[in-house]
C-alpha cells in the first residue's frame, strides 16, 4: 500500500488498487492469523479491519461508477465482505 501512496493515480486507478491490496490481505490474515504490529495502509493487519477497509474501498468505487451494473456488483462484493452485527 505504501508503494502506491507516492503514485499520482485517478481514484478510479488507486480504488482498485487499493481493493486488490486488501483483497489479498484478508485472503492472507485468514489464512495464517492476525499479525500485531503490521498495518496494510491505514487498515490493522487483522480480519475485521481489512474487511472495513475493503467494504469501504468497494463503495469508494461503486460511488464514482458511471455503469450501472458495474455499480451494483460493487456494491454486492461490499456487502459481501461486510461485517454483521446481531444489534
Amino acid at each position: 500500500m505504501n508503494s502506491i501512496e507516492g503514485v499520482q493515480l485517478d481514484p478510479r486507478e488507486r480504488g482498485e488498487l487499493t481493493a486488490q491490496i486488501l483483497e489479498r490481505a484478508v485472503s492472507e490474515v485468514g489464512k495464517n492469523g492476525a499479525t500485531s504490529n503490521l498495518k496494510v495502509g491505514a487498515y490493522e493487519a487483522e480480519e475485521d479491519t481489512l474487511r472495513d477497509g475493503l467494504e469501504a474501498t468497494y463503495r469508494q468505487l461503486a460511488g464514482i461508477e458511471t455503469d450501472e451494473a458495474r455499480r451494483y456488483a460493487l456494491v454486492d462484493k461490499a456487502n459481501a465482505v461486510r461485517r454483521w452485527t446481531l444489534r
